[in-house]
């Protein structure tokens, strides 16, 4: 089956999954749910290694033309938590195959230097977002760092967009992941509740239909978003920016 979960999708070198796994995870939904709660550091980025090592452990690597399964390798488990560390860990790395025998398994991909969290204001250059703010803000509401990974989760969302199901759905998901630099009032706005709640209303039965039955994510609650009634925090809607 073809992976949909949109902390995985199009960030593996590999697009084919098989269930049940090794958990006895059936459904990619059930899938989702169980690591749901590691998205947040995927997001921080603590390990170019541990989104591959997450996702690979849940949603192995299937090839349809040999019928080979392939999970994360040791190696691949050992760097993500060398440098994850502040993370609960739960598997074991040294029971996985090593890259090093004939076991089919996913090696390891090449480590990167973790930038300091400093608020930048950068130019929007992702593609959906280009028409609506010109200048947009890094981390992002999620501390996602690296434009290739905002990018790559936000195309994620493009079939949603394509439904038409609300008019300011662009504008909420790029405020989101591209916060709106604004002169003179500060360096990361994002969306009013208000737009969230006209967005989860309006788009979440379409998100499950599109998603195969996936809930409207966690990331996406409206709750973390400010309201435009609290003043003492600035937050944007398409019709006053």
């Amino acid at each position: 089956m073809e992976i949909i979960l949109p902390m995985c999708r199009n960030f593996l070198p590999y697009n084919w999954t098989k269930l049940p796994n090794q958990f006895g995870h059936a459904t990619q939904v059930e899938v989702y749910r169980n690591i749901e709660h590691q998205w947040a550091y995927m997001d921080y980025g603590c390990s170019n290694n541990f989104r591959q090592f997450v996702c690979s452990l849940y949603l192995p690597k299937y090839d349809p033309v040999t019928q080979i399964v392939a999970g994360p390798c040791k190696e691949m488990c050992s760097k993500a938590r060398n440098r994850c560390n502040k993370i609960k860990w739960e598997t074991r790395c040294n029971e996985l195959p090593s890259k090093r025998n004939d076991d089919v398994c996913l090696r390891p991909v090449q480590e990167s230097r973790v930038e300091p969290q400093h608020v930048n204001c950068v130019d929007n250059v992702i593609p959906m977002c280009k028409s609506l703010n010109s200048l947009g803000s890094l981390p992002n509401f999620f501390l996602q760092r690296s434009l290739e990974e905002i990018t790559t989760e936000m195309r994620f969302y493009e079939d949603l967009v394509s439904t038409n199901c609300n008019a300011n759905l662009r504008f909420f998901l790029c405020g989101t992941y591209m916060p709106i630099c604004v002169p003179n009032i500060s360096p990361f706005t994002i969306p009013c509740r208000e737009v969230c709640d006209e967005i989860q209303r309006d788009c979440s039965t379409h998100f499950e239909s599109i998603y195969q039955g996936l809930p409207w994510p966690n990331k996406l609650q409206c709750n973390r978003y400010t309201p435009s009634t609290d003043t003492s925090r600035h937050c944007a809607m398409p019709d006053k920016l």
